[in-house]
């Protein structure tokens, strides 16, 4: 990946060209309130905008390759990325889904445990790890909130565990689609499967068949409907969650 647009002489570079760095920007973006950058004041706000970039990631362009050194973090602003991981049969394994509000990348920078791929067009708000980490150093509130989030990361990636060795298919099933909506899931409003039946039943620990059965018992049931192979759309979340089991999140990480 061509760093240059990141990394160069130029800051706040918006999708559509140069905006001025000022705190304006960070009060228009719609996930500010759950992002890790939320709770610092205008002038931790100010000061970062100085190293921050709006980077927008088409679909299947990867960011971070497994392996490489971390030279960059990001929130995720809109979209969806995925954690994957090559196996030792040359195979790909997805480890999770990051949607909006999610940050990615390692701020003490060192080898990518996973790569970041693009599984949609996806926006996001990056920044180089060198000086991110000195940000970190001077305002040590970043500092929490990314402990905070790693912690919520890690709780989700438990509750993910019990759920593959414990949950029924309906409730892997319905957990993916809330997964896939995000914190903030509008019944009739359409959502775009990210990635392929074969890649939801990985992910699931399921079959590609107990995928589709599941996902027709829940179209028959009136809670979805599926009007093209790619999409779906939510007509009952309540039940939805009843069959998940619990109150989804956004991010399986």
């Amino acid at each position: 990946m061509d760093l240059e647009p990141l990394l160069g002489s130029q800051t706040c570079q918006s999708l559509s060209g140069t905006t001025n760095c000022t705190p304006s920007v960070c009060n228009e973006c719609a996930v500010r309130e759950h992002a890790v950058c939320g709770s610092l004041p205008v002038d931790a706000l100010t000061e970062l905008h100085q190293i921050g970039r709006h980077r927008l990631l088409r679909k299947g362009q990867t960011l971070v390759w497994e392996g490489d050194e971390t030279l960059l973090v990001a929130n995720v602003m809109s979209g969806m990325v995925k954690l994957s991981s090559g196996t030792s049969t040359g195979t790909e394994q997805i480890l999770g889904i990051v949607g909006p509000s999610g940050f990615i990348g390692r701020p003490n920078g060192g080898p990518a445990a996973h790569s970041i791929v693009a599984l949609m067009d996806t926006k996001l708000c990056v920044f180089p790890a060198s000086p991110f980490r000195r940000f970190m150093e001077v305002h040590p509130e970043m500092g929490v909130a990314l402990l905070d989030k790693a912690f919520d990361d890690l709780d989700r990636a438990r509750r993910w565990q019990l759920m593959l060795a414990r949950a029924s298919a309906s409730e892997r099933t319905a957990s993916l689609l809330l997964e896939f909506a995000g914190n903030r899931a509008i019944e009739g409003k359409a959502y775009v499967f990210p990635i392929s039946r074969g890649q939801m039943a990985d992910l699931a620990g399921l079959t590609i068949e107990t995928i589709s059965r599941q996902l027709t018992r829940l179209k028959k049931a009136g809670i979805i409907s599926l009007p093209s192979r790619s999409g779906f759309i939510i007509h009952d979340r309540g039940a939805l969650a009843a069959i998940a089991g619990e109150a989804r999140h956004s991010g399986l990480h």
